[in-house]
């Protein structure tokens, strides 16, 4: 029997840098060597994928899961952004319109069941307007059948409108459909049976829902989907190829600890606490305590704006204290090198997002053998376990976990290389990957 290649769609892969090329990268890998098929944003450079050239790639989609219906992105730009909230008031007055339009012929219409059936699918059938070459983009992809359909990064519009052209492709007839959901929001309900549902919608209702699988970032969201809309989830993880743990990777000198950030300098990123953080560490070494190195990268910080953070961070760095800042994009094998240095990442995170979103950073720890020390309240605190991470819930707390790390750091990066080895099984065992197989 051949084997049916599977279906791989992320509208939002647009760019060779960020977590969505890395997304598709790390499924590639992780289902290596079955075929794939890819369908992709049409601004993805040529130069994606360049070191795969039998992988078959299609550039279609003109928006990301992150935009508006009908409107693409939010410009930054004042007038410009006033004229998209202006459009997006005008189209949610048109859909009011015919949508009440609807609901008076089929209350004139009674016996009119294709008006009943449009007026309960009128939210369901939004996914045209944000998606309209869905199915222009499919058609020609879809040469033969098709086992599964994977989108990495999904929205509710992307998966209605997969599930309503399963039903109408005939190589997608059996296809299941895995889509993760990165940001939840209160659209989630059309995936799930309201309450006051006729007959006819439960049967199409089961219909469409049979063979989708919803995945999530952490089980804080899957909690969080159940209990908020009803629906049935699975944890997806960041890596699901992650690197091989390499014991060699792990600091041996007990008189020297190494720490680092990667990401941006955005708010919820908690960049800004770095310094504060850092200052308490400094006040509360003693000259018995090891030495600590930090490693801080602003990958969106200009050259000018890394000039004065290294004033920033120079006036806390002192004897016993060393602190480097690189700013800019790092090469995978720079990246790699940097965090195979260390023996622990921080993660002051603040705000909500990460009350129920994933980090990236956060699996690339566990992978790797590196400890965590993070803030309090954050969703990936269920995977990391309290032997390899300590959470803080102040910048003085933050700079009092750096000194109690650094004072064990033996136990704790004995701790984090065994978790990196358990960690390597939890996700060789997720539930995507065993679907997959089937």
């Amino acid at each position: 029997m051949t084997e049916t290649p599977i279906l791989i769609i992320d509208p939002s892969c647009a760019s060779t840098h960020g977590h969505h090329l890395k997304s598709l990268e790390d499924l590639l890998a992780a289902i290596a060597p079955r075929a794939a098929v890819l369908l992709v944003n049409a601004g993805l450079p040529r130069a994606a994928f360049a070191g795969e050239p039998g992988l078959e790639v299609h550039r279609a989609f003109k928006v990301t899961v992150y935009d508006e219906p009908g409107l693409g992105p939010r410009p930054n730009e004042r007038l410009q952004r006033r004229l998209w909230k202006f459009k997006k008031s005008v189209l949610a007055a048109d859909n009011a319109v015919r949508h009440a339009f609807t609901r008076t012929r089929a209350r004139l219409a009674p016996k009119d069941t294709a008006l009943a059936a449009a007026l309960e699918d009128w939210a369901w059938s939004r996914w045209r307007v944000k998606w309209p070459e869905l199915e222009g983009a499919l058609e020609p992809v879809v040469r033969a059948p098709v086992a599964h359909i994977v989108a990495p990064s999904a929205d509710v519009e992307l998966i209605c409108g997969l599930v309503d052209l399963r039903a109408g492709l005939p190589h997608l007839e059996r296809s299941q459909i895995h889509a993760r959901i990165i940001s939840p929001s209160a659209a989630l309900a059309r995936l799930a049976l309201p309450d006051s549902a006729s007959p006819s919608l439960r049967a199409r209702h089961a219909c469409r829902m049979s063979g989708v699988h919803l995945y999530v970032e952490t089980a804080a969201m899957q909690r969080h989907v159940r209990e908020t809309y009803g629906l049935v989830s699975e944890v997806y993880p960041y890596l699901l190829a992650p690197p091989k743990f390499d014991p060699a990777t792990v600091g041996t000198d007990p008189r020297r600890v190494a720490f680092g950030y990667f990401g941006a300098k955005r708010n919820e990123k908690g960049f800004k606490r770095l310094v504060p953080i850092l200052t308490a560490a400094a006040v509360g070494r003693r000259a018995v305590d090891p030495a600590l190195s930090f490693f801080v990268h602003a990958s969106d910080a200009t050259p000018d704006e890394g000039d004065e953070l290294r004033r920033a961070f120079d006036a806390v760095a002192g004897l016993g204290l060393a602190v480097e800042v690189v700013t800019g994009a790092l090469s995978e094998a720079e990246y790699g090198r940097h965090f195979a240095g260390i023996d622990a990442t921080l993660l002051p995170y603040t705000g909500t997002r990460y009350a129920l979103s994933g980090s990236g950073i956060v699996c690339e720890a566990l992978a790797l053998g590196k400890a965590v020390i993070m803030s309090k309240g954050l969703s990936f605190a269920e995977i990391c376990h309290p032997d390899t991470a300590i959470e803080a819930d102040s910048d003085e707390a933050f700079g009092a976990a750096i000194l109690t790390m650094a004072r064990d750091i033996g136990r704790y990066r004995a701790a984090a290389a065994a978790r990196a080895v358990a960690y390597a099984a939890e996700v060789g065992s997720c539930a995507l990957l065993k679907r997959l197989a089937q």
